[in-house]
C-alpha cells in the first residue's frame, strides 16, 4: 500500500512539472512572437525605383504612416493633433469656431482622468486662447480683423483645473488657466480704454 502511494505521488508531481514545462515553453514562444511583432517593419508604401523621384504620392500615403506612428507614440500623437486643430481652428468661421470650442469642453467634462487625451484637449483649449488673444491685440491695433473671432472657447477655470490635477497635467493646466487671465485682463483694459475714449469724445463735442 506504501509503495503504491509513493509511486501515484511520484506520477503526479511527474505530471505536474510535466504540465509547467510545457506552460513555460508556450509562454517563452509567445514572449518570442511578441518581441518579433515588435521590431517587424510594416511598409505602408513601397516607392517606385529608378531616376527620377516618386513625386505621385497620394494624401493616403501621408496619412497612413503618420496614423501609424500615432497610434504607437503619444507625444507624436498630441503634437499632431494640436498642430491640425490649430490649423482648423485658425481657419474656421466664428460658428465653427464656436462649435469646436463646445466639443473640447465636452471631451475634457468626459475624460478628465486619461493623461495622454487630456494633453490633447489642453493643447487644443491653448491653441483656442492663443488665437483669440492674437484676434484682440490685432483689433486693438486698428488691423483688418473681418472673419476673426476673439472668442469661440469659453474656458471653465475649474474643470481645467481638475483635470489637469486628476490626469496628472499640471503644467498644461497652468498655462491655460494663465493664458484665460491674460486674456481677460486684455479684455477689461481694452473695455476701460473705449470708454475713456467715449467719455472724452463727448466732452469735446460738449465743449
Amino acid at each position: 500500500g506504501g509503495g503504491g502511494g509513493r509511486q501515484r505521488f511520484a506520477t503526479t508531481a511527474n505530471t505536474d512539472s510535466l504540465a509547467q514545462g510545457i506552460q513555460r515553453r508556450r509562454g517563452m514562444a509567445a514572449h518570442r512572437t511578441k518581441q518579433a511583432r515588435k521590431k517587424k517593419v510594416l511598409l505602408y508604401r513601397r516607392y517606385r525605383v529608378g531616376e527620377l523621384p516618386d513625386i505621385q504620392i497620394t494624401l493616403r500615403d501621408i496619412l497612413r504612416p503618420l496614423q501609424a506612428l500615432c497610434l504607437q507614440d503619444a507625444t507624436v500623437a498630441r503634437l499632431l493633433f494640436s498642430e491640425m486643430f490649430g490649423e482648423l481652428y485658425t481657419k474656421a468661421e466664428t460658428e465653427r469656431r464656436e462649435d469646436l470650442g463646445d466639443k473640447v469642453q465636452a471631451m475634457l467634462a468626459s475624460s478628465p482622468a486619461h493623461t495622454d487625451f487630456v494633453a490633447c484637449l489642453h493643447a487644443a483649449c491653448l491653441c483656442c486662447l492663443k488665437q483669440a488673444a492674437t484676434s484682440r491685440r490685432r483689433r486693438a491695433a486698428g488691423a483688418d480683423t473681418s472673419g476673426e473671432s476673439a472668442d469661440g472657447l469659453t474656458i471653465q477655470p475649474l474643470a481645467i483645473s481638475e483635470s489637469a490635477i486628476r490626469s496628472l497635467n499640471y503644467h498644461s493646466g497652468i498655462l491655460i488657466l494663465e493664458e484665460h487671465l491674460l486674456l481677460q485682463r486684455d479684455t477689461e483694459l481694452s473695455g476701460a480704454a473705449s470708454s475713456s475714449n467715449k467719455q472724452a469724445a463727448g466732452g469735446r463735442r460738449r465743449g
